[in-house]
């Protein structure tokens, strides 16, 4: 249970404070005592700021919610399996995502967007893993110090709960419609160090690119990194495949600092634009600094560029700075001061900065 007093300043698009929530309720089974079924009851109030041309920068956990009117859905209904004792299995009826079935290379930063470490959704892994989602499944073989991923995933049910498709539609379910798929490498040569390599194929159907599978503008990235256009145009909605390669990496310096980067280079080629193929880019650094102050706490920092898409009139790098202390009350409540700030929202220098303030309370049970 999230509640965050947050606000932005510096912008000129005349954001106001607010005060918002997200709530969600995990009920897990499990049949035979090595696997765990998944049903996840969601319900929350937070939109997102609107920055500069409407772009995805800077959104923050608790706006990951599959309603903004605080209305109960079941956004996640999964099931983890094992076949053998190295070949496991992950089957989404919704809700599903790449960062589900294996290692994102972020293990202190990365928590399952619940609250507990980074203010925003970019900060806690590479975005690559945002590109699709929904309904699906993987296979996942764990040696130990290596293991290979495959996944896919079609939209035909939003990884945030949006009811997207009809069986008797013939541009959705799925095959015929989004759908993202990946296969990653992951080595981890000591409990110190962990590299993630991945590859994603997907097709986008009108939405966003890096849209979490929930079928709207995007959840990162400027509005060009998520749609077609340039800045002379303006955005349009035509639908893209994309191929983009990924590569993460964490270490372990001390028990008490983590230090891990991620780099996504692809390629998008929006139908129909008559454009080819643009370049799109995303990377970051963060340390975590676990137990900072007392057992518990977190303090951390991010930057990086959230996806952006080089376009005319429209090449300034959109940066992302972020600073935060978790600070734990006990084991089930913490409060995590913070600021996110973006420079260049929108991919030009001639927009305002956004400077994103943030009191978060997170209540874990």
């Amino acid at each position: 249970m999230i509640f965050a007093v947050s606000d932005e300043f510096g912008s000129s698009n005349n954001n106001n404070t607010v005060f918002q929530d997200r709530v969600r309720l995990s009920l897990v089974t499990s049949f035979n005592g090595e696997d765990q079924l998944y049903t996840r009851l969601a319900a929350g109030n937070s939109t997102p700021f609107t920055l500069p041309e409407g772009n995805a920068e800077g959104i923050q956990i608790q706006s990951l919610t599959p309603d903004f009117g605080n209305k109960v859905s079941a956004d996640w209904i999964a099931y983890y399996g094992k076949i053998s004792k190295n070949l496991k299995f992950y089957l989404a009826g919704v809700g599903g995502g790449h960062y589900d079935y294996q290692s994102t290379a972020n293990p202190i930063l990365d928590t399952g967007d619940s609250g507990n470490s980074t203010l925003s959704f970019y900060g806690q892994r590479n975005p690559i893993y945002a590109i699709g989602a929904g309904s699906g499944g993987a296979l996942t073989y764990d040696a130990g110090k290596i293991a290979l991923s495959a996944g896919y995933f079609a939209d035909n049910s939003g990884a945030l709960g949006a009811p997207i498709a009809a069986a008797n539609n013939p541009g959705k379910g799925l095959f015929n419609g989004s759908y993202s798929a990946m296969a990653q490498l992951t080595l981890k040569p000591s409990d110190n160090l962990t590299v993630a390599l991945n590859y994603v194929n997907a097709y986008r159907q009108g939405g966003g690119i890096f849209d979490v599978g929930a079928g709207g503008t995007g959840f990162m990235g400027t509005t060009f990194a998520n749609k077609a256009g340039d800045a002379i145009k303006g955005p349009l909605s035509n639908s893209a495949k994309v191929n983009a390669f990924g590569a993460a990496v964490a270490l372990k310096l001390s028990p008490k600092l983590t230090v891990n980067g991620f780099l996504t280079k692809g390629t998008v080629n929006f139908v129909q634009d008559g454009a080819g193929k643009s370049d799109l880019w995303s990377y970051g650094v963060g340390i975590a600094l676990p137990d900072f102050g007392k057992s518990g706490n977190l303090l951390g920092f991010v930057v990086g560029a959230e996806p952006y898409r080089p376009v005319s009139g429209a090449r300034a790098i959109p940066m992302h700075v972020e600073g935060f202390y978790k600070y734990a009350l006990n084991d089930k409540i913490s409060i995590t001061p913070g600021l996110i700030w973006v420079t260049n929202p929108g991919q030009r220098d001639s927009n305002s900065d956004a400077l994103i303030g943030t009191i978060r309370t997170t209540f874990t049970f």
